[in-house]
């Protein structure tokens, strides 16, 4: 388009979110969708299908797993976006997770990246891949917060 310019983090970020990966998916995927699939993949082992703290590798841990669906409640009223993307992230300390801590799970995608994003993969195009997803995480939990 004449007159327009995107950065390549833009390009790149819309890429993600709308091709989902390049990695075989038909079709686009939304954010929520890819929340979701994203959730049922690493967070439902813990944090239950629902999301409400009651996942098979619950009993394993020495902790009771939090449920995710009172974080709107907990929090006035409005979901805590940000704070749960910092969560996801692994740059927030989380009491109650052990010395280990909760999987970086930002880490995780910069490391998923490359093989994500094809043959065209820049490590730049990395963080825009982690945002992507970390954001689908935080739209699928903000869909299933209780009144």
């Amino acid at each position: 388009m004449k007159g327009h310019q995107f950065s390549r983090g833009a390009v790149v970020a819309a890429a993600i979110v709308v091709g989902a990966g390049f990695g075989g998916s038909a079709g686009a995927e939304t954010s929520l969708e890819v929340g979701r699939s994203e959730f049922a993949s690493y967070c439902a082992a813990c944090h239950g299908h629902d999301g409400r703290g009651d996942g098979p590798f619950q009993v394993l841990l020495t902790r009771r797993v939090p449920g995710l669906t009172g974080l709107a409640r907990a929090n006035g009223g409005t979901f805590p976006a940000d704070r749960v993307a910092e969560v996801v992230r692994g740059s927030v300390d989380m009491p109650g997770h052990g010395p280990m801590g909760m999987p970086l799970w930002g880490d995780h995608y910069r490391t998923k990246a490359p093989s994500q994003l094809g043959p065209y993969f820049k490590p730049e195009d990395a963080e825009a891949y982690v945002k992507s997803r970390i954001q689908g995480v935080v739209d699928y939990l903000a869909t299933i917060q209780e009144k």
